[in-house]
């Protein structure tokens, strides 16, 4: 008869797990079944946590109430289950045994007066430990009872593997996808600022870590800067730190990732902010230097992050780190055009970049040609807008000779022409230009520069003229 309610039980919980691909789930239903068939007021299911090195608690309960999980080290009792891979019961004398093989005192609730512990194994490694207590006799479980549990492990540790199995697929295609999210959306931002502040954001959802920070290591003044800073769902300023500080000094030193499954108040660890209880920051590499820190950490719950958090947020760090480069290139670039455009515009000449045809429109022209000419840059970006404002004895000459330039493949050529102003004053222009082509010789681009020559236009005029009115002087007489 009891070994027809053994294989009950063993069929009601196998049943209950058919076909249950959620993780916590399966640890529900065979902790409450566990609960139902054995005489223990704790049921306990720890499951080890190989990247923290921990043993976590998804299913805890005592006397109806049910825990949250609380990571403890691997020691005592359930450190033996596992090392062993067999069962322990202890029906006698727990607190002497307790001693005896280094377990911690009790952590919440009564001391255990008897103690049942089985392993489940999964690829012939032990991946937890399935512990039963009863805190008010001893001899309360048998070797019946032993085996019966064991069994039952067995079964918990067959749908722990499908899970697991499972989960990891799903794992993988959801870190791909975070991958490709953050890449597109670094991909489309040049702007530092605004990309910094993307990674933080993104970085927090992913790992909905209570504090994130990105850091940056200012090389010229030996410090880091914290470009975001993220705690407690409140964005906030964080004042620099002295390279040489801290674990981001340490993480740009190695260029490794850094995971620390302890509390860093109780190591003594330099922290800022609210001091973490898991630590997780990775480099931020470009070429052979580190050039910052991307850091998530946990101020809740010790062990959270292990290796394959790792190496997401160092997948993340690598984007970042080209990312960062192309911005910081991009606004190189940028103040280099600034300060070429504040040097061109203080010029005492309209520095222009016209399209490469006959029409001479403008793409780009230096504001000192609103005042030669008084009309608006603007427009000089239309087509035809040169021609019209051409003198008109000198019009049909210049359009052909900036078409000859052109179709004869110039490099530079040099010409002076008049120019109608918008008050209707006569402007005498020397332009100098030259073709822009890519390296196949196409031209880009035809990048010149417009004088006002109007005052030695008008002298060499009065030379000529003093000069014809002499010669007529000197026939005469």
């Amino acid at each position: 008869r009891q070994r027809n309610a053994e294989l009950a039980t063993i069929n009601s919980v196998q049943a209950a797990l058919a076909g249950e691909l959620d993780v916590e789930a399966i640890y529900d239903i065979v902790g409450d079944k566990l609960r139902d068939v054995f005489d223990a007021q704790v049921v306990d299911v720890a499951v080890y946590d190989e990247d923290s090195d921990v043993l976590r608690f998804p299913y805890t309960i005592e006397r109806g109430v049910r825990y949250p999980d609380d990571p403890m080290p691997v020691i005592g009792f359930r450190r033996h289950v596992m090392e062993t891979r067999e069962p322990l019961l202890i029906n006698e004398d727990v607190a002497g045994a307790a001693e005896l093989y280094g377990n911690p005192a009790v952590r919440t609730g009564d001391p255990a007066k008897s103690w049942l512990g089985v392993p489940f194994i999964a690829g012939g490694k032990a991946r937890g430990v399935i512990s039963l207590q009863n805190v008010d006799q001893e001899h309360a479980f048998t070797e019946a009872e032993k085996r019966l549990l064991a069994t039952l492990a067995g079964s918990l540790s067959v749908a722990l593997e499908n899970a697991r199995l499972m989960d990891e697929t799903q794992q993988r295609v959801a870190e791909l996808a975070t991958v490709n999210s953050v890449g597109q959306a670094l991909a489309s931002q040049l702007e530092l600022d605004a990309l910094i502040e993307l990674v933080g954001d993104r970085v927090r959802e992913t790992f909905d870590a209570d504090i994130v920070y990105v850091a940056l290591h200012d090389e010229p003044s030996a410090q880091i800067d914290f470009a975001y800073f993220h705690e407690g769902g409140e964005r906030r300023e964080e004042p620099p730190l002295g390279y040489g500080e801290g674990l981001t000094s340490q993480i740009l030193d190695s260029r490794k990732p850094l995971v620390i499954n302890r509390s860093l108040e109780e190591q003594e660890r330099e922290y800022i902010g609210t001091p973490s209880r898991s630590y997780l920051g990775v480099p931020i590499v470009v070429g052979e230097k580190a050039i910052g820190v991307i850091s998530v950490q946990s101020t809740r719950e010790e062990g959270r992050f292990g290796e394959t958090d790792a190496g997401l947020l160092a997948t993340i760090a690598a984007s970042v780190g080209v990312a960062i480069q192309n911005a910081r290139l991009f606004e190189a670039q940028r103040e280099a055009e600034r300060q070429y455009r504040k040097l061109v515009e203080e010029l005492p000449l309209a520095v222009y970049k016209d399209v490469p045809d006959e029409s001479a429109t403008s793409e780009y022209i230096s504001p000192l040609v609103e005042e030669i000419f008084g009309y608006a840059r603007e427009a000089w970006m239309k087509p035809e807008f040169f021609a019209s404002v051409l003198h008109p004895e000198d019009r049909e000459r210049t359009i052909a000779a900036h078409a000859a330039a052109l179709a004869g493949g110039d490099d530079r050529w040099s010409m002076e022409y008049r120019v109608i102003a918008a008050d209707g004053r006569t402007v005498w222009v020397r332009d100098d230009a030259w073709i822009v082509k890519d390296v196949d010789g196409t031209p880009l681009h035809v990048q010149g520069f417009m004088i006002d020559v109007t005052d030695q236009a008008l002298a060499h005029a009065e030379i000529r003229r003093q000069k014809q009115y002499f010669e007529s002087l000197v026939e005469i007489s």
